[in-house]
C-alpha cells in the first residue's frame, strides 16, 4: 500500500515511534510533500494527515483524494476538536464515507493507524491486484504450475498469490499481530 503522508513527524506513540515509523512496520510505502508522487493520485492508495497540518497544499491533496474518492485519515489529538474544514467534509454524506479520524493518544496511535488500515485493505479481497512483481521460476515449476492452473481452473498468477496468501501471510502469527 502506498500512503501521501503530511505532517505526521511530530505524532509519537508509545515509545515515542512516530507515525510515520508505524506506517512503514505496517508495510506502507510512504509518499509525503517532498516527493513528486503527490499529483499521481493513481499511485497513491490512501492519504494520512495531521489535524494540525496548516500547508495549503494538503488542502489540495484531500480535494484531490476526494474527487477520487481515495480514504483519507485525520490523526487528530485526544481532547482537541476536528478542524472546522474537515468536519464541514464530514456533514457531507457522499464525502464522509472516505473521511476517518483518528482521536490518538501515544497508547491508541498504533490500533488507531491499524484500524484503518485494515479497513481500507480489508477490500483488498475485491481489489484487482496493482503490483507489479517479476519472480523468475525454472522450467520445471513452469511446467508444474502450468499443470496446476488447468487442474485447478486458476490462472497461474492468481494460483500463487492465493498460495502466498494461503501458505505464507496467513499463518504467519507474527504479522498477524501487527
Amino acid at each position: 500500500m502506498r500512503a501521501y503522508t503530511s505532517s505526521l513527524e511530530s505524532i509519537k506513540g508509545v515509545g515515542e515511534v512516530s507515525a510515520l515509523e508505524l506506517l512503514r512496520q505496517f508495510g506502507v510505502r510512504i509518499l509525503d510533500h517532498s516527493s513528486q508522487h503527490h499529483l499521481e493520485m493513481e499511485k497513491i492508495d490512501a492519504i494520512i494527515l495531521s489535524a494540525q497540518d496548516q500547508d495549503p497544499q494538503s488542502a489540495y491533496i484531500i480535494a484531490l483524494a476526494l474527487s477520487q474518492k481515495k480514504p483519507i485519515l485525520c490523526l487528530v489529538p485526544k481532547g482537541q476538536r476536528l478542524p472546522e474544514s474537515f468536519s464541514l467534509l464530514k456533514n457531507n454524506r457522499a464525502l464522509a464515507k472516505h473521511l476517518h479520524t483518528c482521536f490518538y493518544t501515544p497508547i491508541n496511535l498504533k490500533e488507531g493507524i491499524y484500524k484503518f488500515l485494515q479497513k481500507i485493505e480489508g477490500a483488498e479481497r475485491k481489489e484487482t491486484p496493482s503490483v507489479k512483481f517479476t519472480l523468475r521460476i525454472t522450467p520445471s515449476m513452469e511446467r508444474y504450475l502450468l499443470w496446476k492452473s488447468k487442474k485447478t481452473g486458476l490462472s497461474k498468477a492468481d494460483f500463487l498469490r492465493q498460495a502466498i496468501k494461503e501458505s505464507i501471510i496467513e499463518p504467519d502469527s507474527e504479522y498477524s499481530k501487527k
